[in-house]
């Protein structure tokens, strides 16, 4: 979508959205969309012990969160998030960084390839996690993992 004079507006990670507070931004969940910070919290889920609330956040979560919990030395073995959160490069670079499984839905791919319908949905392709392997529509089968 282009704005005045043909130009498009910058992404919402950097746009300014109110004279008032340079660190709001546009926000979105669902159908839900505002102006403004999204809180993040993050709380234990040990089912043997109660539920504590380690961090809250209203930055561009992840990262910080996960650095603010290690700083803390309080990093579990999993952290769980929605799909807002959830890419494969970011499973590998917490793992990578933070030593932490990320557990939550993949997000659907919003690319224009996908509002056509011209790509592949994930169900459509078949992965043997014990064998290794990812075999495609056609019978194709990986020749590396």
């Amino acid at each position: 979508m282009a704005g005045a004079r043909g130009r498009r507006p910058p992404p919402s990670a950097v746009a300014i959205v109110s004279p008032y507070d340079l660190t709001a931004r546009y926000a979105r969940r669902g159908e839900t969309r505002w102006r403004g910070f999204l809180a993040h919290v993050t709380e234990t889920c040990d089912p043997d012990a109660p539920s504590v609330i380690t961090d809250v956040t209203t930055t561009k979560a992840l990262p910080g969160i996960l650095a603010n919990l290690d700083h803390r030395n309080l990093l579990s073995k999993e952290h769980f998030v929605d799909g807002g959160y959830l890419s494969v490069a970011l499973k590998q670079r917490v793992a990578r960084e933070h030593g932490v499984g990320l557990v939550g839905p993949i997000r659907a791919k919003s690319a224009r390839q996908s509002r056509k319908g011209t790509v592949l949905h994930r169900d459509a392709i078949t992965i043997n996690w014990d064998a290794k392997e990812v075999t495609c529509p056609q019978g194709n089968v990986s020749r590396w993992w």
